[in-house]
């Protein structure tokens, strides 16, 4: 089996976590990722020629000069990437502006080398001009080769080089040199960088609570509806845990009623905590009567998510 290193795992601090290899010279191609489920996004790779996107069609050439794309990687060894939310922009053909609409298709890697478009019934790509109207519409396809892939050196990222001949597609209107149906579409470069982004692991932060009375108990409660309450007065020694495996930080920390419930000791905004670390030091005092919610935001991993807990001030 030879894997490609597509699927990086963003902010994960693992040595040569992706390589190609193989077991044997016929062995199958697969994207392989430490890890699973991962996100994967697409930047052009530079600025250069080889980063705009070319179809040459109907006597002439789409050029688009960005393009994005998301999909997600399931399992750790996978023999195709579906990319969705695929979008085009400053695009051009024959001499004027263009439009790329991908009207919910789907482009699918092959680790083997091949390219598939996937459209829902009845849809297809549609690539337009208004100035001098000539519209492009590419169906659904399958098996267009060539896509070559190459692991970057520092084996967290992988260049996506497409090279690709046969492409169906009709073409219509005045402006359009060439008019009918055709199979002689090439996609000629496009190179992109694929990048993933390792998810959150479920609870992402662990809030651990010390509740002391006479001796401590430590409770792991992560974030939940669960309200906790105290008396007026008491309080709570809180820490704020990093599960993942790679550094997150601590972009918001506050009471949404500093009246009701209140820090004392280390506020974590600002934080960077490493795989297992934690912002302790700290501890809620009720002060007042009422309801109070935590919030903490963290950032890692290409990703931000807030979480909350809800404490009772008797």
């Amino acid at each position: 089996m030879s894997r490609i290193g597509v699927l990086a795992l963003a902010l994960a601090a693992i040595a040569a976590l992706f390589a190609t290899s193989a077991t044997s010279a016929s062995a199958a191609q697969v994207f392989h990722s430490a890890s699973a489920p991962v996100k994967v996004t697409t930047t052009a790779d530079g600025t250069g020629k080889n980063s705009h996107h070319v179809l040459d069609a109907a006597g002439g050439s789409v050029t688009c000069t960005g393009f994005t794309g998301e999909a997600e990687q399931n399992s750790t060894d996978a023999t195709s990437i579906a990319f969705s939310s695929v979008a085009y922009s400053n695009c051009t053909f024959l001499g004027q502006a263009a439009t790329v609409s991908m009207n919910e298709c789907t482009y699918v890697l092959q680790a083997a080398g091949t390219l598939d478009i996937s459209c829902p019934a009845g849809k297809e790509i549609t690539i337009s001009t208004t100035l001098v109207p000539c519209d492009v519409k590419v169906p659904p396809q399958t098996g267009l080769s060539n896509v070559s892939y190459s692991n970057i050196a520092s084996s967290t990222e992988v260049t996506a080089s497409p090279s690709v001949t046969g492409v169906k597609y009709t073409a219509s209107g005045p402006g359009c040199p060439l008019t009918g149906s055709f199979t002689n579409g090439n996609y000629t470069t496009g190179n992109v960088i694929l990048t993933a982004e390792q998810p959150f692991t479920s609870t992402m932060v662990a809030l651990r609570t010390e509740e002391c009375s006479g001796e401590c108990s430590t409770m792991e409660l992560a974030f939940s509806s669960e309200v906790l309450t105290k008396n007026v007065g008491n309080k709570w020694k809180v820490q704020v845990r990093n599960p993942n495996a790679f550094e997150i930080e601590v972009e918001e920390d506050a009471s949404t009623n500093e009246a009701i419930l209140k820090r004392v000791g280390v506020n974590c905004k600002g934080e960077k905590l490493k795989a297992n670390e934690s912002c302790e030091k700290r501890e809620l005092e009720c002060v007042g009567k009422g309801i109070a919610t935590w919030t903490v935001q963290i950032s890692g991993g290409g990703q931000t998510k807030k979480f909350a807990r809800t404490y009772e001030c008797d």
